[in-house]
């Protein structure tokens, strides 16, 4: 996020500059887009919170939204992104699988935290299986 401003000063309108995990901050900074890992998981929240920044100019509420999901946004940023993802989804009701070598599952604490933030978010999917649901 710190190189957002640099680059946007260094290159001007030469180069379209979208932000990483801290998306909003990097809107703040004049990123032009997002590159979400959460969207995998919570797509509409992810996808409000740049609309409500960029396109209705409700940086409070953005930044509110933004605040409310920032622990599923961390939980899947840094280098455990893919067995974050991974997981959330396999608590979400999706099957996912396990991250292909040489990525590893998390660990099991990890794992319980993935299951606590689905719980605490409600993004578990109804009980009907995620393949019955894309097959009709």
């Amino acid at each position: 996020m710190t190189g957002v401003p640099d680059v946007i000063r260094l290159c001007g309108n030469r180069m379209t500059v979208f932000g990483g995990i801290l998306g909003f901050e990097s809107f703040v900074e004049g990123a032009q887009g997002w590159v979400a890992v959460a969207s995998n998981v919570v797509p509409s929240a992810m996808a409000r919170i740049f609309s409500l920044f960029a396109d209705d100019g409700a940086i409070i509420e953005a930044r509110e939204l933004y605040l409310k999901y920032l622990p599923v946004i961390e939980f899947v940023g840094g280098q455990a992104y893919v067995a974050g993802t991974k997981a959330l989804l396999g608590h979400m009701g999706f099957a996912a699988g396990s991250p292909r070598p040489p990525r590893l599952p998390l660990p099991a604490a990890r794992d319980a935290a993935a299951r606590a933030l689905v719980e605490t978010f409600g993004l578990a999917w109804p009980a009907a299986s995620a393949s019955s649901r894309w097959t009709a």
